[in-house]
């Protein structure tokens, strides 16, 4: 199965490397797209992107990201209106004459999807039953448009509103994408001046989703879906950009929405890309920093890399206005360290993993106060690579005590569990061993992404 992207260049944009496209910063903006490649073709030899000119000017010609073949068809949308970004999408849909996957850019995979997947007649990420914003959508379309699709209009008074994610997307039955595409910028043609009537960015997502699985029903062709649940499904995706598990238990991960803006999860997708490839995370810095792009990361240290080839600037020296302070070299040599020691540390077989000994970061400030209702308050004192100042991270009772047992002596992870357990009911620690001792690992795994504990 052919392995695709697509991405619509917004003409808003002099330069599209400012280009933030929902994220944080631009930066991670074009780190997400690196990261979906290179995850893409460790598993898919070959993955085609379709943009136009400025896009590959900037995806191709300025970041050189690994792609097997570049089409600029979307040149041919010049004209549609610019915030319709669903239009890039499914036009590159109607271009594909064998079955395919289209894959978006904020979509990253440490395993193959798998034949089920790859030899269906239509794919979707996931069912999405009842989500609010396809009633607006929906009734805004019915109270402003003139033209609705039959196979829309006969599911739009359905009640739960039933349809799918399409942050992936494809399979063998190309007559479906033909109508699929013809149907959806016949919408967009005969309600151009409805448009401006209603919320545009909900209505990108619902009728591009929408009009799909409307479709698939219509024809009597069934969706196979990556994730098949339903049930109590959360519509704010939560766990669906879980960077701290990559690759050893997350092995897909879709940072859709309000994940780009969370300043966790960009980070942590800035530094699996720094540790997985790191020529393109090096390139893109250095990209960003030579057109004036605003960083998030304050710390400009030890962005030239051999494989870049750059030389350093009076950034990297230490010198120059807005140079970081030296100290800060050795935080970013000490992240570098430990973004790889943790991920090391949890890919490990059990045994090893709980006879590991850990020990408090000399690097990290444990502050206490007591309150005036007598309670103890702890918070860790964090050099931040981010602001170039220190950071407050407040504990909660767990990391308090967790915390506690790794001060006077390094210990391993298994003497820190026991040493956890008294604090919890007995019955709950025996009961539920294996949930219990995930628990701990995840806060220990936390404490060392803070920088608080480190490998002996």
């Amino acid at each position: 199965m052919k392995i695709i992207q697509s991405f619509w260049s917004n003409i808003a944009y002099e330069r599209q490397i400012h280009n933030a496209s929902g994220w944080l910063s631009a930066e991670y903006h074009w780190m997400s797209w690196a990261l979906s490649v290179l995850t893409l073709r460790e598993h898919y030899g070959q993955v085609e992107i379709f943009t136009d000119s400025r896009g590959k000017e900037i995806l191709i010609d300025t970041l050189a990201l690994p792609y097997s073949h570049c089409s600029i068809a979307l040149d041919r949308l010049q004209g549609y209106p610019e915030d319709m970004w669903a239009l890039g999408k499914i036009f590159t849909y109607s271009l594909q004459n064998e079955p395919f996957m289209h894959v978006d850019g904020d979509i990253y995979l440490w395993e193959a999807l798998g034949a089920r997947l790859e030899q269906a007649a239509l794919i979707a990420q996931n069912p999405e039953v009842d989500f609010q914003y396809y009633y607006q959508t929906l009734s805004e379309m019915q109270q402003h448009f003139a033209y609705i699709p039959d196979c829309m209009r006969r599911q739009m008074n359905e009640i739960p509103v039933r349809s799918c994610n399409t942050g992936l997307i494809g399979g063998t039955r190309m007559d479906i994408f033909k109508k699929y595409a013809e149907l959806s910028f016949e919408l967009i043609h005969k309600n151009q001046e409805a448009l401006s009537k209603i919320n545009r960015r909900t209505f990108n997502i619902g009728f591009e989703q929408f009009l799909y699985y409307c479709l698939a029903k219509e024809h009597g062709v069934p969706v196979t879906y990556l994730i098949e649940r339903e049930e109590d499904f959360d519509p704010t995706y939560r766990g669906f950009a879980r960077f701290e598990s990559v690759p050893y238990q997350t092995k897909f991960i879709h940072a859709l929405g309000d994940f780009k803006r969370q300043p966790e999860t960009c980070r942590h997708l800035a530094r699996r890309l720094r540790q997985d490839y790191p020529e393109y995370y090096y390139r893109i810095i250095e990209e960003c920093k030579a057109a004036g792009v605003a960083l998030d990361c304050r710390y400009y240290g030890q962005v030239s890399h051999p494989s870049v080839g750059s030389k350093p600037t009076d950034g990297l020296n230490g010198s120059g206005v807005n140079s970081p302070k030296e100290a800060y070299r050795v935080y970013y040599e000490q992240d570098v360290r430990q973004y790889r020691k943790v991920q090391e540390l949890f890919s490990l077989p059990l045994l090893p993993f709980l006879t590991q000994k850990l020990q408090f970061s000399e690097q990290v400030q444990l502050v206490e106060n007591t309150t005036q209702e007598g309670t103890l308050e702890q918070t860790l004192i964090v050099p931040d690579i981010y602001t170039l100042a220190e950071k407050s991270i407040g504990l909660d009772p767990l990391n308090m005590v967790l915390l506690d047992a790794f001060l006077e002596e390094p210990i391993s992870i298994q003497e820190a569990i026991e040493r956890v357990a008294p604090y919890f009911k007995v019955e709950e620690v025996s009961a539920e061993k294996e949930k219990f001792r995930q628990l701990v690992s995840d806060r220990i795994k936390e404490l060392m992404y803070w920088g608080a504990l480190v490998v002996e």
